[in-house]
C-alpha cells in the first residue's frame, strides 16, 4: 500500500482525511487509520520527534482523523454520510439538457466567484459581480449548489473582506441552505452564513467574520450548530468541501485570458462565445425554468412541501379535498362540468394557501388588547353628545319632511293652475323671501335659539325616560308572572304528595 498523503490543517472530506477511495473496504480503512494514527497521535509525537517533527497542527489533524474513522468504520453512519453527500456531486455534474441553472457562463462565473470568496479577494468579487446582469447576479448570489450561497462559502472559509464585499453587493446575510439533515428533534438543519463560522479554525478570523456579518443584522439559524451530532457537523463540512474541490477542479480548466476578460471587459458576451448559449437555447432554458418554478408552486398549493410535518400535510390534503367537493357541488356534481369545478377549486386552494405563510403567534400578538381598543374609542360623554345632536338633526329633518308633505297638495294644485314657467318663477321668489326672513330672524333674535334647543333636549330626555319606564314595567310584569308560576308549581307538588 502506498504511503498516506500528508494532511492539511482544516482537513477535507472523510475519505481524503484517511487517504482512501470512496469505495474502500472496512479492512483498508482500518489499516490506513492505524498507519496515520501512529504518525499523528500526540503521544507518539512527543516520544519520537522524527516521526512527525514539530507539527503544530498534529492534535487537530489527529482529531479529524479520529472523527473520520468513527463515521466510516460504522456501516450505518457511513451509509448516511454517503447518501447525503452524493447529491452534491449530482448537482455539480456537467450541464445537460435536464438542467436549467448551469449554463456554461453562469457556471464559470459562479466558480470564479466562489474561488474569489474563499481567497478573500474582495476586488475580484466586486469586478465579477458588476459584469453580470442583475437577474443572473441575483440567481448566482441566492445559491449555487444545494442552497449554498457565495456568502456561505466566504463565512465557512472565515474571510471577512469577501463577506463585506458581498454584503455591499446586496447579498442576503440570513439566507438559508436547503435542508441538509434532520436533527433528533425533527428539525431541518438549514444553516445561515453566521452558523458556518463555527467551522473556522482560526479564532481571530472567526471573530472578525462574525463581526462583519452581525453588523449587517445576520442571525444564527433555528438549529444550533453546537448541539448537532458530530456526524451531521461532519456531513455539512463534507458538502462544502466537496463543492470547494469541484470549484477548484473546474477553475483549473479556465484559461487566464478568459478570467481576465470576464473580470474586466464589460462586452464579454460579444467577445466570448460559450457553447450552447445562443438565443434559441437560452430561451428554451428560461421556459423550462419557468415551468419548473410554477410546477413547484402548484405542488406546494396542492400537497404542501417537505418542510411541513406529516400532520400539516394531511391537513392541507383534507382541506383541498373539501374545497374540491364544495366546488363540484356548486355545479351539481355534473361530470360534464368537472373541469370548471377543478379550476374553481384550484383558485380557492391558491387563495387559502396564503394563510400558511402567516405566523399565527405574531398575528395574535399584533391584535389590540381591550385596553388599547378602549383608548382608541372616544369618551362616553362625547358619544352621548354626538348621539343627541344626531337625534336633534333627525327630528328637524323629520319635521321639514312632514311640513313639505302637508304642503305638497296645495303646491301641486298651484302648479296646475299657473303653469310650469309661472310656478317656477313664483317658487323662486318665495324661496328667496323665506331665506331672507330666516337670516333676519337669526340676526335679530339669536337668544331665542337656546330655549328652542333646551326644549328639544327636554323632549328627547322625556322620551328616554318614558322608554325606561316602559322597560321597568315590562320587567316587573315578567318577574310577577315567574313568581305566580313558581307558586303554582309548588302547590301542585304538595297535592301529589297527599
Amino acid at each position: 500500500m502506498e504511503d498516506a498523503p500528508a494532511l492539511e490543517a482544516g482537513g477535507g472530506t472523510y475519505y481524503q482525511i484517511l487517504g482512501v477511495a470512496p469505495d474502500a473496504g472496512a479492512d483498508e480503512i482500518k489499516v490506513q487509520y492505524r498507519k496515520l494514527a501512529l504518525k499523528l497521535h500526540p503521544a507518539a509525537v512527543s516520544e519520537a520527534e522524527d516521526k512527525n517533527p514539530q507539527d503544530p497542527n498534529a492534535t487537530e489533524k489527529f482529531q479529524q482523523l479520529q472523527e473520520a474513522y468513527e463515521v466510516l468504520s460504522d456501516p450505518e453512519r457511513r451509509s448516511a454520510y454517503d447518501q447525503n453527500s452524493d447529491f452534491i456531486m449530482k448537482a455539480f455534474a456537467e450541464s445537460g439538457d435536464d438542467q436549467d441553472f448551469w449554463v456554461p457562463s453562469s457556471r464559470t462565473f459562479w466558480c470564479l466567484l466562489v474561488e474569489a470568496c474563499i481567497s478573500d479577494d474582495a476586488k475580484s468579487v466586486t469586478q465579477l459581480a458588476t459584469q453580470l446582469e442583475d437577474e443572473i447576479w441575483a440567481e448566482l448570489a441566492e445559491g449555487g449548489v444545494c442552497g449554498f450561497t457565495l456568502l456561505h462559502f466566504a463565512a465557512f472559509a472565515g474571510k471577512p473582506k469577501a463577506c463585506q464585499a458581498l454584503i455591499d453587493l446586496g447579498v442576503n446575510v440570513n439566507s438559508k441552505t436547503q435542508p441538509l439533515c434532520v436533527t433528533s428533534s425533527q428539525q431541518f438543519c438549514r444553516p445561515t452564513p453566521l452558523d458556518l463560522t463555527t467551522f473556522v479554525p482560526n479564532k481571530r478570523a472567526r471573530e472578525q467574520t462574525q463581526r462583519v456579518l452581525q453588523a449587517a443584522d445576520a442571525a444564527f439559524g433555528a438549529v444550533k450548530m453546537e448541539s448537532l451530532d458530530q456526524i451531521w457537523l461532519g456531513l455539512i463540512k463534507h458538502q462544502l468541501l466537496l463543492v470547494k474541490d469541484e470549484v477548484k477542479k473546474y477553475n483549473s480548466s479556465v484559461p487566464p485570458a478568459l478570467r481576465r476578460v470576464l473580470r474586466t471587459e464589460p462586452r464579454w458576451r460579444q467577445i466570448v462565445k460559450f457553447p450552447g448559449e445562443d438565443a434559441a437555447s437560452m430561451e428554451r432554458k428560461r421556459l423550462r425554468k419557468a415551468f419548473t418554478v410554477w410546477r413547484r408552486k402548484l405542488t406546494w398549493v396542492l400537497v404542501g412541501d417537505a418542510s411541513m410535518d406529516r400532520s400539516s400535510r394531511l391537513a392541507v390534503l383534507a382541506w383541498n379535498l373539501t374545497l374540491f367537493l364544495l366546488s363540484w357541488w356548486l355545479f351539481g356534481f355534473n361530470a360534464f362540468e368537472l373541469l370548471q369545478a377543478v379550476l374553481v377549486s384550484i383558485v380557492l386552494m391558491a387563495t387559502t394557501s396564503l394563510a400558511r405563510g402567516m405566523d399565527r403567534e405574531k398575528l395574535w400578538e399584533r391584535l389590540p388588547s381591550q385596553d388599547e381598543v378602549r383608548a382608541w374609542m372616544p369618551p362616553e360623554e362625547l358619544v352621548e353628545s354626538n348621539l343627541q345632536k344626531a337625534w336633534q338633526r333627525l327630528e328637524e329633518a323629520t319635521a321639514q319632511v312632514e311640513e313639505g308633505l302637508l304642503q305638497a297638495p296645495a303646491e301641486w294644485q298651484k302648479l296646475r293652475d299657473m303653469g310650469l314657467a309661472a310656478f317656477c318663477a313664483d317658487a323662486q321668489a318665495r324661496f328667496h323671501e323665506w331665506r331672507a326672513s330666516r337670516e333676519q330672524e337669526a340676526e335679530e333674535e339669536p337668544e331665542e335659539e337656546e330655549p328652542a334647543v333646551n326644549e328639544r333636549r327636554k323632549k328627547t330626555a322625556s322620551i328616554a325616560n318614558k322608554i325606561k319606564g316602559l322597560k321597568a314595567e315590562r320587567d316587573a310584569a315578567a318577574a310577577t308572572a315567574a313568581a305566580e308560576n313558581g307558586r303554582t308549581a309548588r302547590a301542585k307538588g304538595r297535592r301529589r304528595a297527599k
